[in-house]
């Protein structure tokens, strides 16, 4: 299992979010993909806009640790945590979990648990964890088509989709690569 994976699966993420951003909401100001209002939730403390405008990974890397931790990616292989982690991260935990239980047809209770997990590995007992990574990371891409945002917005975000299977297709194979956020 891919226990010791979080580090590289953040760089891979972290060069998929944006840098600051300030929208018309102070508490919706974000940086590197965590806003003002989540870091002041996760951390339990209040900051202030330049706080945000200066993270650093490692002022992130604690709140990306909560999604990594709830999506139980220490317990799913190395490349598909990967996969389910970006997701958690992109839309929301609980859709995460849902969409990957609707891939292995188990019932869709939000929660990864020890019957998704071995589910999880059953499929990829079966398919492999190439095939396993590619039909989830597919059925990414199909649910996207099914949300009401624009046409540009879901292009945007499929080349997101693409770039993180290609990101764990790299850690299945022990590529390095010189692109930034890929070891």
């Amino acid at each position: 299992m891919a226990t010791d994976n979080f580090i590289p699966s953040l760089d891979i993420v972290l060069a998929n979010e944006s840098g600051y951003v300030d929208n018309a909401d102070p508490m919706k100001c974000s940086n590197l993909g965590i806003t003002k209002e989540e870091y002041e939730n996760h951390m339990n403390k209040v900051i202030t806009k330049d706080k945000v405008k200066a993270f650093v990974k490692a002022d992130v890397a604690e709140v990306y640790k909560n999604y990594w931790t709830e999506m139980k990616c220490n317990d799913i292989p190395k490349g598909m945590d990967l996969c389910v982690f970006d997701f958690a991260v992109y839309r929301d935990p609980s859709i995460a979990q849902r969409e990957l239980q609707y891939i292995l047809n188990a019932k869709r209770d939000t929660w990864i648990g020890p019957i998704t997990l071995g589910l999880l590995d059953g499929m990829i007992a079966e398919k492999g964890i190439s095939a396993t990574i590619d039909t989830y990371q597919d059925h990414r891409k199909a649910w996207l088509d099914k949300l009401h945002i624009t046409e540009a917005e879901k292009t945007t975000v499929k080349e997101r989709v693409e770039v993180i299977t290609a990101g764990a297709t790299r850690m299945l194979s022990g590529l390095k690569s010189s692109k930034p956020g890929w070891k």
